[in-house]
């Protein structure tokens, strides 16, 4: 079956897709369209439920949002993101910047930064191999707070 779920469903349905990764990273790459050359990507939160199908994230992450369920995926797609770049680097592959969205509800949360470093330390990522992209709706609610958090992210080393 491939139908939208319902506001009750995404909720009900929550922890059980973050642990079984029916929510998931899919990474969109960043090209310089001048050279063709990828710069990095981007990385982009889905949700394929098994009993309901691909579902859209215009429609799941406003419920996220207003259920405040938004921090604990935006802290799996980081940890997905970390996970990723460890086994490019014990692989012996190349290593490239890898952004990830943060959210007005991130940055209302006390705990975001802290976790964030606390998880690329536990992968020993590099800071310059990830990047913090702020969502257009973060600056609801004050710019003060915005522009504290981003000068914290850019005091730790990460391009925002």
């Amino acid at each position: 079956m491939n139908r939208q779920m319902t506001d009750v469903e995404y909720i009900e349905r929550f922890s059980e897709a973050l642990e079984k990764g029916y929510i998931y990273v899919n990474y969109q790459a960043q090209i310089n369209h001048d050279t063709g050359r990828m710069l990095g990507a981007e990385a982009l939160m889905r949700w394929n439920d098994p009993e309901f199908g691909q579902q859209s994230p215009a429609n799941f992450i406003p419920v996220m949002e207003k259920n405040g369920l938004i921090y604990r995926a935006d802290i799996k797609v980081f940890e997905d993101v970390c996970r990723l770049q460890k086994r490019c680097r014990d692989e012996g592959q190349q290593m490239m910047p890898i952004s990830v969205n943060m959210s007005r509800y991130d940055i209302y949360n006390n705990n975001y930064i802290d976790t964030i470093e606390s998880i690329r330390k536990k992968y020993d990522i590099p800071v310059k191999f990830l990047r913090i992209e702020i969502t257009e709706s973060s600056a609801i609610g004050g710019m003060e707070l915005v522009s504290s958090v981003i000068s914290r992210l850019h005091s730790l080393g990460y391009l925002v």
